[in-house]
């Protein structure tokens, strides 16, 4: 009975999804289920060396491997669910595996540990990884991967860097660090390939007004983030040699021969890598990779937006401007006022201001408690209906 329940939901799910192939429902997003599903109907297609190949001979292929680099553009759910994709090819035939990621940094990676185990939840996890802003992009991009990792007790590896350490490397350069925070980096940072270099001083040309020093920081912090991350992935497979890693990472950090797998060879020549990038046609290819992968773009389904900048307050998000004609505008929010519940989530900061709103649709109604300040001693509580738009 269970399992004809279970057919029966798969279906279900699968007659939902049939007909999409562009654009998702927030409850798809949820389940970890639909989106499976969706993917078995809807697998990219793999090339290699500019020819279409099939998943069994790519999952051959990189049986071997004990690093898979696979690329994403942060802001493309269809690369995220590309990964997804792969990870599940992978896993099914070498069960030991691993995910390193950017898009969690090394201090939090305790935090990441406890939500694979299932001691944090999604919001605990958002907020003590202080996701909102160290990272930042939609989290629901994200949120197949993690959920799968879960569900299978794989482990995730937090390979960036500490935001902190670059933020003031950017300003101060490495001579502005303390003894304690250089520690925290890769000991020798290496220049760049004269062709990295190229390229890079060519992404720092379209920022004006910048000087030569800002430049050499800016390499330099490059190249921290590559450094890094390659430690870690090293780290991880020499104390785990039976061990294959899945790297989810930008894809300029991981062009084939450059970067990041670049640096992992050199430390460890003997192992075999491969290389997999995203697209949507195959014109598009760059052949820095072993696979592409092509696929629609997928577009997640759009949030409802308050309308305001936050910062963070004692207890609360506060609002530093409201954007004109915006739902908060409408609803009379004010600068300085001071946001602590959202329906009946209490709001203990902007980070969870932030999650509360993620999942809620333009249209939705929802009651804010917020305190406003009427002298610097005082304030006065108040709810106040949003429309979100």
């Amino acid at each position: 009975m269970r399992t004809l329940r279970l057919l029966i939901l798969t279906l279900i799910i699968s007659g939902l999804l049939s007909c999409r192939t562009d654009s998702w429902r927030q409850d798809d997003l949820n389940a970890l289920q639909a989106v499976a599903v969706y993917l078995d109907e809807h697998k990219p297609q793999p090339y290699a060396n500019g020819q279409p190949t099939d998943w069994e001979s790519v999952n051959q292929a990189l049986f071997s491997s004990r690093v898979i680099y696979v690329g994403e553009l942060h802001h493309r759910f269809d690369h995220h669910l590309n990964q997804l994709a792969l990870l599940r090819t992978v896993h099914q035939t070498h069960p030991d595996v691993s995910i390193g990621v950017e898009w969690f940094q090394k201090p939090f990676q305790s935090e990441l540990d406890l939500y694979l185990a299932g001691d944090l939840t999604e919001t605990e996890l958002l907020e003590q990884t202080e996701y909102f802003d160290r990272w930042g992009y939609d989290f629901r991009m994200l949120r197949p991967v993690l959920q799968y990792a879960r569900q299978h007790r794989i482990p995730i590896i937090a390979l960036n860097t500490d935001v902190r350490l670059t933020q003031k490397v950017s300003r101060m350069g490495l001579e502005g660090l303390s003894e304690a925070e250089r520690a925290q980096l890769p000991r020798v940072i290496s220049p760049p390939s004269a062709e990295e270099l190229s390229e890079l001083k060519t992404i720092f040309s379209y920022h004006t007004n910048m000087s030569e020093d800002h430049l050499n920081r800016f390499v330099t912090i490059q190249r921290i983030w590559d450094l890094t991350m390659s430690d870690g992935i090293v780290a991880q497979l020499s104390t785990h040699p039976e061990q294959t890693m899945l790297v989810f990472a930008g894809e300029h950090h991981l062009s084939e021969g450059r970067a990041i797998p670049a640096e992992v060879a050199r430390q460890r020549p003997d192992w075999s890598t491969s290389v997999v990038h995203s697209r949507e046609t195959l014109q598009e290819d760059t052949g820095r990779n072993d696979y592409l992968l092509v696929a629609k773009a997928q577009d997640l389904p759009r949030q409802g937006q308050l309308g305001v900048w936050l910062d963070t307050a004692r207890q609360g998000a506060r609002i530093s401007r409201v954007k004109e004609h915006s739902a908060a505008d409408a609803a009379g929010l004010q600068t300085g006022d001071v946001v602590t519940q959202l329906n009946e989530s209490p709001i203990t900061d902007s980070a969870s201001l932030k999650i509360a709103l993620a999942d809620l649709p333009p249209e939705e109604s929802i009651s804010l408690r917020i305190n406003r300040p009427t002298s610097a001693a005082t304030a006065e509580t108040m709810m106040v209906k949003v429309v979100l738009r």
